[in-house]
């Protein structure tokens, strides 16, 4: 991953130091925070009886996985066949987001918040999904990765036809 080769060069003789505090630990209280509504949910001592939010629950966490894995592979395809530096993956559902992959994600947890409201989560882990999301958008995924190719032409024409994030028809 470049973010990570970048860090190893940026941080020098504090590598070990700063990767363990802030990749390892750093990340761990963030997936504690992300997993808030799976954490209520197993530990509830309730039965559970089917509810309607398990339906959408579930849907939307299968829709989101389905989305975030068609996305990757391809991606993966993409790259294989990639005859250029500068070429742009604008195919399939690349064509309607930027960032089909992380829009995925977020949508597979945001169905797995809905999921464990009806398994006595309180409505407050709403703020795993709403982390995730944040983090997608403004500090790990969509905002590093446009920044990385900012230069690159064919991408500057591609950010003024496709949405970022939410997968939208593209513009003309």
């Amino acid at each position: 991953d470049f973010r990570y080769r970048k860090w190893r060069e940026d941080w020098g003789k504090n590598l070990v130091w700063r990767s363990y505090f802030q990749i390892f630990i750093l990340q761990g209280m963030i997936l504690l925070v992300i997993g808030l509504p799976l954490w209520f949910a197993i530990a509830s001592t309730q039965p559970s009886k089917p509810h309607f939010l398990d339906i959408i629950g579930i849907s939307l966490w299968m829709i989101g996985f389905t989305w975030e894995t068609v996305a990757d592979w391809q991606m993966a395809q993409f790259k294989k066949l990639k005859k250029s530096p500068e070429q742009i993956m604008n195919q399939g559902l690349w064509k309607y987001s930027r960032h089909p992959n992380y829009f995925g994600e977020s949508v597979l947890w945001w169905g797995l918040f809905i999921l464990s409201l009806s398994n006595s989560a309180p409505f407050w882990t709403i703020l795993g999904p709403i982390t995730l999301t944040f983090l997608l958008i403004q500090v790990s995924g969509v905002r590093l990765l446009e920044k990385k190719y900012s230069k690159n032409k064919a991408y500057k024409k591609y950010q003024m036809t496709t949405s970022a994030f939410i997968p939208l028809p593209p513009k003309n």
